[in-house]
């Protein structure tokens, strides 16, 4: 059964980082999200609820911090920048990528490379169908591994 679950948590983790590129380095934030979404989608098993609603179910003083709307893993996404944090010619967001859902604080988690820094914010704009990174970048980390180890090219002989 362990095995089952951990392999289920793995499969979500992969398909995360293929689906907008993101690099290797963020599985602990695709991890963190993965199980996220795990705990809310509803099990035949628990009669169609999810482990979240039922632990609400049980334990009255339990509470979510955020009722979040699910949103795509390393898709772009514009932080709002409060009026007080800028000038009338700065831009009126930060161009970030989502990398999951705060679990102190309402609202979604983004990271901003060049800055190195994470915000947490509700007033989010997202854009779903674009990646903040190239494609490039996981043909690049694949090609490490194959350089790194030889067994992932096909046999000459085979050819």
């Amino acid at each position: 059964m362990t095995e089952r679950k951990n392999g289920h948590l793995l499969a979500i983790i992969r398909a995360l980082l293929f689906h907008h590129n993101v690099p290797r380095h963020y599985w602990g934030k695709a991890a963190l999200t993965a199980t996220t979404l795990i705990n809310r989608l509803p099990y035949k098993t628990l009669e169609s609820q999810s482990p979240i609603q039922l632990l609400m179910s049980h334990f009255h003083d339990f509470h979510v911090t955020s009722n979040w709307q699910s949103k795509i893993f390393g898709c772009m996404a514009y932080v709002h920048i409060p009026t007080a944090n800028r000038g009338k010619l700065d831009p009126r967001a930060l161009k970030c990528v989502f990398i999951g859902y705060s679990s102190t604080q309402k609202g979604y988690r983004c990271y901003h490379p060049p800055l190195k820094k994470y915000f947490v914010s509700a007033d989010v704009t997202f854009a779903e169908n674009e990646s903040y990174f190239r494609s490039s970048t996981i043909l690049e980390q694949n090609q490490t591994l194959i350089n790194r180890d030889s067994s992932f090219l096909p046999d000459p002989n085979l050819l």
